[in-house]
């Protein structure tokens, strides 16, 4: 039984770190937003939640002296907390509302575990702090054996304001092992791609949700030809969990994806249409999505990718994961069964009045 604390407890992720703790039996200490409000009820209903877990106010902007009491008697520190990718950011703002609280929350809950002598702090960071800012040429995702821990994304190389995301955690990230780096404090950081797979509380959020609401919303009649590495929320806990118990897992950066090979979007349009989902399944051409870029913001953010392949070589991932990830097609449908059901976000096919009759009839009378 070992001590750890996970910050931002109420998130996606952090939730299910939670869990993957409990079910497998250590103490958990859990930061969120306000112990007692309802949206905390779900921890509490944990398994093994009522006897070894403890949930605490805290936030990215307290002070490093306010985070040391947080993290005090903690052996690891899964630190899963982060603002999020914000929209709407007004022009000119975006280093103050994206850069900075990613940097400043970072270096506060890693100055408070050094301070209070951590054994280790597992940091979720991301595939945009490895593979953007690099000319297409250059860019080791685009063929392989692909990109992998030892890539940075070139912040040098970004379009700033636009990609200020991928700035922040790529420097939230290297601030983190600069501190490790000077201080006895062990550092292992998971980069994921775009994590998916079920909730565990309805007011859970992640940018797979909004993403996958477009489909089940349809709120585009076509899909682009667009890649992107995705992962298992569970797989991720679990990997942060390893991470945090392994023998020779400090120093090391873990990439976490499901495939060596991206997933276009069109394709997992037409898994979730398989798997009874009512979505567009319908290619959008490679030239409309160039179109739209040039008066849509959102566009410019992914057109660099139209039409691409991406490629993962996650050695580190996979050895601490023994090459077992949750295939993807298995993630986005249990994800979309959430969303449809609990969330009521889209809706199943239908099915024909043939196949429903078919269904009615009892194998006796077949």
């Amino acid at each position: 039984m070992t001590s750890f604390l996970v910050t931002g407890g109420t998130g996606f992720l952090g939730s299910w770190c939670v869990k993957t703790l409990l079910d497998h039996g250590h103490l958990v200490r859990a930061t969120v937003r306000e112990p007692a409000s309802p949206k905390c009820d779900f921890l509490r209903a944990l398994q093994g939640a009522q006897e070894r877990l403890e949930l605490v106010k805290a936030d990215l902007n307290d002070t490093v002296e306010s985070w040391r009491v947080v993290v005090r008697g903690c052996k690891i520190v899964l630190h899963t907390a982060s603002p999020v990718l914000v929209e709407g950011v007004p022009a000119g703002k975006e280093e103050e509302m994206v850069l900075k609280p990613a940097v400043n929350g970072t270096e506060t809950v890693m100055k408070a575990c050094i301070q209070e002598d951590v054994d280790r702090v597992v940091l979720t960071s991301s595939e945009s702090a490895i593979i953007h800012g690099h000319p297409s040429k250059d860019n080791p995702a685009f063929k392989p054996p692909g990109f992998d821990e030892s890539h940075w994304t070139n912040i040098d190389g970004l379009n700033l304001p636009l990609e200020m995301y991928h700035k922040s955690k790529t420097m939230a990230e290297k601030r983190a092992w600069e501190l490790a780096s000077v201080a006895s404090i062990e550092l292992a950081v998971i980069n994921p791609g775009m994590i998916i797979g079920p909730f565990l509380s309805k007011a859970s959020t992640s940018p797979s949700v909004t993403l996958l609401s477009t489909f089940l919303k349809k709120e585009y009649p076509f899909v682009p030809n667009l890649p992107l590495n995705f992962v298992d929320v569970r797989d991720v806990a679990k990997l942060h969990l390893n991470a945090g118990l392994s023998a020779t897992a400090s120093g090391k950066r873990f990439v976490a994806m499901s495939s060596s090979k991206s997933t276009s979007l069109q394709q997992m349009a037409l898994e979730l249409n398989a798997a009874g989902f009512d979505v567009p399944t319908i290619k959008m051409a490679n030239w409309v999505l160039r179109l739209a870029a040039l008066f849509d913001t959102k566009a410019q953010f992914v057109v660099n990718h139209i039409g691409k392949t991406l490629y993962c070589n996650a050695r580190n991932g996979d050895e601490l994961m023994e090459g077992k990830w949750i295939d993807y097609k298995q993630s986005v449908a249990d994800q979309a069964a959430f969303m449809v059901d609990s969330m009521h976000i889209g809706r199943r096919k239908r099915k024909s009045k043939k196949k429903q009759m078919m269904g009615a009839v009892s194998p006796d009378t077949q």
